[in-house]
């Protein structure tokens, strides 16, 4: 017979263990996410039972697994939570610490809410993009010609990110700078 709890050292349900260390998250998800969150929560503890030494030196007695995983499971739930969503981003704070920053998921067409655009005349897109990137941050515009003929290309953010030797992010905010200041002036033409 299967047993409904699993006991992992001195935890004796992991799951209900990972299930409250995600609770209190306070990070709303879906079920679906809730799920996959819970499978990769159990993998993060076997992983940290694998690392866990009972008996220190310099301790006189051994230490609780519970206790060391209630320490790190949080963060690394955090983490993973954080890998499902590549429309967020962690960086590291000038004074030290973390900073998250939460962006809105990818729209599909496939979605029902998905609104058409309004057929624009057909417009040079060169001269478009030359005047967009006039209006991008001085901090952009250098990397900017590199990174729009690699999207012309057919790379991702990643690819392009270390062809350029930039960070996944910097792309990131250039092809956002980039889309805005384009449908900015497509705007402009427009009217």
């Amino acid at each position: 017979m299967i047993p409904t709890t699993v006991a992992l050292r001195d935890i004796r349900d992991c799951v209900g263990f990972v299930a409250a260390t995600m609770q209190k998250s306070r990070i709303i998800m879906s079920d679906d996410e809730k799920e996959e969150l819970l499978a990769e929560g159990l993998c993060i503890l076997q992983g940290l039972s694998n690392k866990f030494d009972t008996q220190r030196d310099g301790y006189a007695q051994a230490g609780s697994f519970a206790g060391y995983a209630g320490a790190y499971l949080p963060k690394r739930l955090q983490d993973a939570w954080m890998k499902l969503h590549p429309e967020h981003h962690v960086r590291r704070a000038p004074e030290g610490g973390r900073v998250y920053e939460y962006g809105s998921p990818a729209k599909s067409l496939d979605d029902p809410d998905f609104r058409e655009l309004p057929d624009h005349p057909v417009v040079d897109q060169d001269s478009i993009v030359d005047r967009a990137m006039t209006h991008l941050p001085a901090e952009y515009r250098f990397i900017a010609p590199g990174v729009i003929q690699r999207m012309g290309e057919g790379y991702q953010a990643d690819e392009i990110a270390r062809s350029l030797r930039m960070n996944r992010r910097d792309v990131t905010l250039v092809v956002e700078a980039m889309s805005s200041a384009i449908y900015e002036q497509q705007l402009l033409e427009a009217a």
